[in-house]
Protein backbone atom coordinates (compact mmCIF):
# COMPACT_ATOMS: atom_id res chain seq x y z
CA UNK A 1 0.00 0.00 0.00
CA UNK A 2 1.32 3.43 -0.89
CA UNK A 3 0.90 6.55 1.22
CA UNK A 4 -1.58 7.93 -1.28
CA UNK A 5 -3.92 4.94 -1.02
CA UNK A 6 -7.19 5.59 0.71
CA UNK A 7 -8.03 3.29 3.62
CA UNK A 8 -10.62 2.88 6.33
CA UNK A 9 -8.22 4.79 8.58
CA UNK A 10 -8.72 7.86 6.36
CA UNK A 11 -12.48 7.58 6.87
CA UNK A 12 -12.17 7.15 10.64
CA UNK A 13 -9.80 10.11 10.95
CA UNK A 14 -12.11 12.35 8.91
CA UNK A 15 -15.10 11.21 10.98
CA UNK A 16 -13.32 11.91 14.27
CA UNK A 17 -12.28 15.40 13.11
CA UNK A 18 -15.78 16.22 11.88
CA UNK A 19 -17.31 15.06 15.17
CA UNK A 20 -14.79 16.84 17.35
CA UNK A 21 -14.93 20.32 15.84
CA UNK A 22 -17.88 22.59 15.29
CA UNK A 23 -16.65 24.25 12.08
CA UNK A 24 -16.18 22.12 9.00
CA UNK A 25 -12.97 20.14 9.01
CA UNK A 26 -10.53 20.55 6.15
CA UNK A 27 -11.06 17.67 3.71
CA UNK A 28 -9.06 17.26 0.54
CA UNK A 29 -11.15 18.16 -2.56
CA UNK A 30 -11.13 14.53 -3.77
CA UNK A 31 -12.16 13.06 -0.40
CA UNK A 32 -15.62 11.79 -1.40
CA UNK A 33 -14.38 10.48 -4.76
CA UNK A 34 -11.50 8.63 -3.08
CA UNK A 35 -13.84 7.21 -0.41
CA UNK A 36 -16.28 5.96 -3.06
CA UNK A 37 -13.38 4.45 -5.02
CA UNK A 38 -12.12 2.70 -1.86
CA UNK A 39 -15.56 1.19 -1.18
CA UNK A 40 -15.89 0.08 -4.83
CA UNK A 41 -12.47 -1.56 -4.61
CA UNK A 42 -13.58 -3.48 -1.51
CA UNK A 43 -16.77 -4.55 -3.28
CA UNK A 44 -14.82 -5.84 -6.27
CA UNK A 45 -12.52 -7.82 -3.95
CA UNK A 46 -15.48 -9.77 -2.51
CA UNK A 47 -15.64 -11.95 -5.61
CA UNK A 48 -11.95 -12.85 -5.39
CA UNK A 49 -11.79 -14.12 -1.81
CA UNK A 50 -12.98 -17.17 0.10
CA UNK A 51 -16.47 -17.20 1.65
CA UNK A 52 -15.08 -16.62 5.14
CA UNK A 53 -12.97 -13.69 3.94
CA UNK A 54 -15.98 -12.41 2.04
CA UNK A 55 -17.92 -12.08 5.31
CA UNK A 56 -15.09 -10.04 6.84
CA UNK A 57 -14.93 -7.89 3.71
CA UNK A 58 -18.70 -7.38 3.78
CA UNK A 59 -18.39 -6.10 7.34
CA UNK A 60 -15.60 -3.74 6.32
CA UNK A 61 -17.71 -2.44 3.41
CA UNK A 62 -20.67 -1.88 5.72
CA UNK A 63 -18.50 0.01 8.23
CA UNK A 64 -16.90 2.11 5.49
CA UNK A 65 -20.28 3.07 4.02
CA UNK A 66 -21.67 3.90 7.44
CA UNK A 67 -18.65 6.02 8.36
CA UNK A 68 -18.80 7.89 5.04
CA UNK A 69 -22.51 8.49 5.57
CA UNK A 70 -21.87 9.82 9.08
CA UNK A 71 -19.19 12.19 7.77
CA UNK A 72 -21.56 13.48 5.12
CA UNK A 73 -24.43 13.90 7.59
CA UNK A 74 -22.24 15.84 10.04
CA UNK A 75 -21.06 18.12 7.23
CA UNK A 76 -24.60 18.41 5.83
CA UNK A 77 -25.84 19.63 9.22
CA UNK A 78 -23.05 22.22 9.42
CA UNK A 79 -23.75 23.38 5.85
CA UNK A 80 -27.46 23.71 6.60
CA UNK A 81 -26.70 25.76 9.71
CA UNK A 82 -24.35 27.97 7.70
CA UNK A 83 -27.05 28.53 5.05
CA UNK A 84 -29.56 29.49 7.74
CA UNK A 85 -27.02 31.87 9.24
CA UNK A 86 -26.42 33.50 5.85
CA UNK A 87 -30.17 33.92 5.19
CA UNK A 88 -30.56 35.51 8.62
CA UNK A 89 -27.84 38.06 7.87
CA UNK A 90 -24.81 36.24 9.23
CA UNK A 91 -21.45 35.74 7.58
CA UNK A 92 -20.66 32.03 8.02
CA UNK A 93 -17.20 30.69 7.31
CA UNK A 94 -17.57 28.56 4.18
CA UNK A 95 -13.90 28.37 3.16
CA UNK A 96 -13.68 24.65 3.86
CA UNK A 97 -16.65 23.65 1.72
CA UNK A 98 -15.85 21.20 -1.05
CA UNK A 99 -17.14 22.20 -4.52
CA UNK A 100 -20.28 20.03 -4.36
CA UNK A 101 -20.92 21.20 -0.80
CA UNK A 102 -20.62 24.81 -1.92
CA UNK A 103 -23.28 24.09 -4.53
CA UNK A 104 -25.50 22.64 -1.79
CA UNK A 105 -24.89 25.70 0.40
CA UNK A 106 -25.80 28.14 -2.41
CA UNK A 107 -28.93 26.16 -3.32
CA UNK A 108 -30.08 26.07 0.31
CA UNK A 109 -29.54 29.83 0.64
CA UNK A 110 -31.50 30.42 -2.59
CA UNK A 111 -34.44 28.25 -1.51
CA UNK A 112 -34.55 29.55 2.07
CA UNK A 113 -34.44 33.16 0.83
CA UNK A 114 -37.16 32.56 -1.74
CA UNK A 115 -39.51 30.99 0.79
CA UNK A 116 -38.70 33.62 3.40
CA UNK A 117 -39.69 36.29 0.87
CA UNK A 118 -42.86 34.43 -0.10
CA UNK A 119 -44.02 33.74 3.45
CA UNK A 120 -42.93 36.94 5.19
CA UNK A 121 -43.35 39.49 2.41
CA UNK A 122 -46.03 37.91 0.25
CA UNK A 123 -43.97 37.60 -2.90
CA UNK A 124 -46.09 35.55 -5.25
CA UNK A 125 -43.46 33.59 -7.07
CA UNK A 126 -40.88 31.35 -5.48
CA UNK A 127 -37.93 30.86 -7.79
CA UNK A 128 -38.35 27.39 -9.14
CA UNK A 129 -36.01 24.77 -10.48
CA UNK A 130 -37.13 24.09 -14.09
CA UNK A 131 -39.46 21.11 -13.99
CA UNK A 132 -38.13 19.62 -17.20
CA UNK A 133 -34.53 19.27 -15.98
CA UNK A 134 -34.38 18.63 -12.23
CA UNK A 135 -36.73 17.36 -9.60
CA UNK A 136 -36.69 17.38 -5.85
CA UNK A 137 -37.71 14.04 -4.46
CA UNK A 138 -38.68 12.80 -1.01
CA UNK A 139 -37.55 9.19 -0.61
CA UNK A 140 -40.37 7.11 0.88
CA UNK A 141 -38.37 3.99 1.78
CA UNK A 142 -34.78 2.75 2.00
CA UNK A 143 -33.39 1.98 -1.46
CA UNK A 144 -30.44 -0.36 -2.02
CA UNK A 145 -27.33 1.34 -3.44
CA UNK A 146 -27.61 1.92 -7.20
CA UNK A 147 -25.79 3.71 -9.98
CA UNK A 148 -27.88 6.45 -11.57
CA UNK A 149 -27.98 7.58 -15.19
CA UNK A 150 -25.41 10.22 -14.22
CA UNK A 151 -23.03 7.34 -13.27
CA UNK A 152 -23.04 8.38 -9.61
CA UNK A 153 -23.63 5.84 -6.85
CA UNK A 154 -26.72 6.57 -4.74
CA UNK A 155 -27.51 5.22 -1.27
CA UNK A 156 -30.89 6.64 -0.36
CA UNK A 157 -32.79 6.21 2.87
CA UNK A 158 -36.35 6.92 3.91
CA UNK A 159 -37.02 10.68 4.35
CA UNK A 160 -33.95 11.75 2.35
CA UNK A 161 -34.61 14.74 0.11
CA UNK A 162 -32.59 14.85 -3.10
CA UNK A 163 -32.42 16.89 -6.28
CA UNK A 164 -31.90 14.75 -9.38
CA UNK A 165 -32.38 14.66 -13.12
CA UNK A 166 -35.83 14.14 -14.57
CA UNK A 167 -35.18 10.63 -15.89
CA UNK A 168 -34.02 9.41 -12.49
CA UNK A 169 -36.74 11.01 -10.38
CA UNK A 170 -39.45 9.78 -12.74
CA UNK A 171 -38.09 6.22 -12.44
CA UNK A 172 -38.10 6.41 -8.64
CA UNK A 173 -41.62 7.89 -8.68
CA UNK A 174 -42.89 5.08 -10.95
CA UNK A 175 -41.42 2.48 -8.60
CA UNK A 176 -43.25 4.13 -5.70
CA UNK A 177 -40.11 4.80 -3.66
CA UNK A 178 -39.96 8.55 -4.23
CA UNK A 179 -42.42 11.42 -4.23
CA UNK A 180 -41.77 14.68 -6.08
CA UNK A 181 -41.79 17.83 -3.99
CA UNK A 182 -43.05 20.90 -5.79
CA UNK A 183 -41.48 24.18 -4.83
Amino acid sequence: MTEDEFTYKNLRNAHQLEKRFSPLSDLEPSFYMRARKYISMLESMKEEVSPSQSKILESEIKNARLTLERIYELREKKITSAALSKVRGGNPDIKKLLPAEHELFEELVRILTAFRNKIMYGEKEVEKIPKDTRGILLIKEDIPTFVGTDMKRYHLKKNDVISMGEDMYKTLEKRGVGERINL
